[in-house]
């Protein structure tokens, strides 16, 4: 069954969906680099996130808080982490992605 919106269009007029993505196969090595220091850096975002979860029973041995208290101290860290992604997000569209990349490499 087509769509009857493509039934409408001349037959040239359709994409040509495997001239599209040549070009993204091709530079798939170029392309390698990158993807690295991305992967790099997400996985520091996630390390940087969780370290208070693992040591989260020893700082409450050590400084005689609940459970519940370290819940509380660990939002305090968690919920601007979040905050902040979102805004990272917006910059990033706004700027350059790669801008905002090095300038956080630069920062940790």
């Amino acid at each position: 069954m087509t769509l009857p919106i493509l039934r409408a269009l001349p037959r040239n007029s359709l994409p040509n969906f495997n001239a599209d993505f040549e070009p993204c196969l091709n530079n798939r090595n170029s392309n390698l680099p990158m993807v690295l220091v991305i992967s790099c850096a997400h996985t520091m975002v996630h390390l940087t996130e969780q370290s208070f979860s693992s040591v989260e029973q020893i700082v409450c041995s050590e400084f005689d808080l609940t459970m519940e208290q370290s819940g509380k101290y660990g939002s305090l860290l968690r919920i601007p982490f979040g905050f902040n992604a979102f805004l990272t997000g917006i910059l990033a569209d706004r700027v350059d992605a790669s801008r905002v990349l090095t300038l956080y490499l630069a920062d940790s």
